[in-house]
């Protein structure tokens, strides 16, 4: 260590006769009171008539004191360094992207979501199996049925065990595997759904809607994996970039290309959106009398997913306070409010309520902030639980339940104002796409006269008479 010189500002005795170091050490500020064995008085012109320098033990003491700052720094870069020449783990990765700033942009749901899909693909192919404290039960049923993807207990436990592994194994060939299994595996077939005998697997072979199915699964898992290494996101940015990502800390691994960028195949169409039958609707709107007794706020949920299209996160939280009575209408103000997280497309939207509704709300009121009643757990975790028992009760067996209405009711708008552009700003879409591809067909659908009354052999119409 180079010689060091004390100023009378850098080594300084206080009025009790102790005294203080501050020194600026290679840009770090040393502040520090110095312990020593020599008496509390105060030095005197008598022992130092030009009071310019401290006693050597003080010196030696200050110098202790700056020998072991310096060895610290030093302790950390070499810490830095190994960090940086060791492949970081999965659970570090995992750490930097669920607390950076620049992520904290994406909703919280995207963000579990995302490291949920992550853990799952290396869970998936390494065959790693969840240890859950749960006696022997009917639970993987009661998942099944509810068609779940696991408990937060369950992909806890999972992330826990991902995390200790080297992230060497985020390559191509990961992809891959989990491509294959998947395939292999085939759709999750629910047990409410009523599949007849020719959508049925025959001779381990998928069929054609089956296979899109499992696909459109694969790519949305794999996509929320991969997003943890996004290069172009209009969110968060190059996470991975060498000099402004997010992970310049630790040393990802050299396969990471492969695995971002292994093609996994085309992505295939989503099904075309299909209007519910009326006798599918008939048992929903026949159990509404009971339901608004027997759970009232389950029946308020049901009836706002109908009536205004609100997605059930819109719902569970919306506040008395967002509801306005205008002249001529109602309207709602979806927007964040604090607790709710605001819409998906994190812009503020203004949805009509019909004075029906609005009236029977006021008269079933149960709480002053909230238009749901019940706890904030309730609202959060059992709400939406107990809104698809309550269909599937009634035999609603397609895959979504409270969701099927908010398209439903957006069916209804594009049935009435012949517009996709109001539909889209009713419902809140981001994407103008996302509107198309579901409502085009019911207010573009060329028209035509009948062809079949052209053909031999169909019906005559009768001529009214010239004198009528």
């Amino acid at each position: 260590m180079k010689q060091i010189n004390f100023t009378n500002k850098q080594l300084k005795q206080n009025p009790d006769g102790s005294w203080l170091l501050r020194k600026k050490i290679k840009g770090e500020e040393i502040k520090k009171k110095l312990t020593l064995d020599l008496p509390p008085r105060r030095l005197t012109k008598k022992d130092d008539p030009k009071m310019t320098s401290a006693p050597p033990k003080v010196v030696a003491a200050a110098l202790k004191v700056i020998a072991k700052v310096i060895d610290q720094g030093k302790e950390i870069l070499e810490a830095g360094r190994l960090r940086k020449a060791k492949v970081a783990t999965i659970g570090e990765i995992i750490e930097i992207y669920r607390n950076h700033d620049r992520t904290q942009n994406l909703a919280a749901n995207s963000l579990s979501q995302n490291i949920n899909c992550l853990c799952s693909v290396i869970a998936t192919v390494y065959k790693i199996k969840i240890p859950l404290n749960d006696t022997p039960t009917s639970r993987a049923k009661e998942r099944n049925a509810l068609n779940l993807c696991g408990s937060p207990k369950a992909a806890a436990a999972r992330e826990e065990i991902v995390s200790r592994m080297s992230s060497d194994i985020l390559t191509g060939e990961l992809i891959e595997k989990y491509v294959s299994h998947h395939l292999k595996r085939g759709p999750k077939i629910s047990v409410h759904e009523d599949r007849p005998d020719h959508l049925k697997a025959h001779n381990g072979k998928m069929n054609s809607l089956d296979k899109q199915r499992v696909q459109r699964t694969i790519k949305t898992v794999v996509a929320r994996a991969r997003a943890l290494f996004c290069e172009k996101s209009p969110v968060v940015g190059n996470l991975v970039c060498p000099v402004e990502g997010i992970y310049k800390a630790i040393r990802l691994p050299d396969t990471l290309d492969d695995f971002r960028k292994q093609f996994v195949f085309k992505t295939p169409a989503d099904p075309e959106y299909e209007l519910p039958e009326s006798d599918e609707l008939a048992g929903l709107w026949g159990g509404l009398i009971d339901l608004k007794t027997d759970q009232p706020e389950v029946y308020k949920a049901f009836k706002l997913a109908c009536d205004t299209g609100l997605r059930l996160n819109e719902i569970r939280f919306l506040m008395w306070s967002q509801i306005r009575q205008l002249p001529n209408m109602i309207l709602i103000t979806v927007k964040d409010n604090g607790v709710n997280g605001g819409t998906k497309s994190r812009k503020p939207r203004k949805v009509k309520l019909s004075q029906s509704l609005y009236d029977e709300l006021v008269e079933m009121k149960s709480s002053n902030t909230y238009v749901i009643g019940g706890t904030h757990e309730f609202r959060k975790w059992h709400l939406g639980k107990e809104i698809t028992a309550w269909m599937r009760s009634k035999g609603w067996d397609r895959r979504q339940g409270i969701h099927e209405m908010r398209k439903w009711f957006g069916a209804q708008v594009a049935f009435q104002t012949n517009s996709l552009l109001d539909v889209m700003r009713i419902l809140g879409h981001k994407s103008y796409r996302t509107t198309q591809g579901t409502y085009e067909d019911m207010v573009s659908y060329p028209e035509y006269g009948n062809i079949a009354d052209t053909l031999p052999g169909a019906a005559k119409k009768s001529r009214k008479s010239k004198a009528a």
